[in-house]
Parts: structure tokens; C-alpha cells; sequence
């Protein structure tokens, strides 16, 4: 079983996604978010109590799939 999180397809140019995870200073800055590596769309970050990057995943997937 893996753990990859896979990303759909650019809802817009259908370039290819990354997850990206911001660092200040070597620091995490407490969220992830998923942007296209061709149009440069991308999500909000996700909300700090929240964190994963799964759930930014599946942000990305849900506004990818429409």
C-alpha cells in the first residue's frame, strides 16, 4: 500500500500539480497547499488546526474534477 498522494490534472491548463509545504527560515509555517507547475493556479493553504496534505489534496482534487 502507499502512502503518495496523488494529484489531478490542472482544472485549467491541465498542467501537472505539485504540493508544496512554505518554510520561513528552515521553519514550517504551519500549512501545504497544491499548485500547477504550468499555470501557477493554485489552492488556499490549508487552515492550520487542520495541516495535512492530504486534505490539501483533496482540495485541489475536488476543484480539479469539475
Amino acid at each position: 500500500m502507499s502512502n503518495k498522494i496523488e494529484l489531478k490534472p490542472c482544472p485549467f491548463c491541465g498542467g501537472k500539480a505539485e504540493m508544496f509545504t512554505p518554510r520561513i527560515f528552515g521553519k514550517w509555517v504551519g500549512y501545504h497547499y497544491v499548485a500547477c507547475q504550468k499555470c501557477h493556479a493554485k489552492t488556499s493553504g490549508v487552515m492550520p488546526e487542520k495541516r495535512t496534505k492530504k486534505l490539501a489534496a483533496i482540495y485541489w482534487n475536488r476543484r480539479a474534477s469539475k
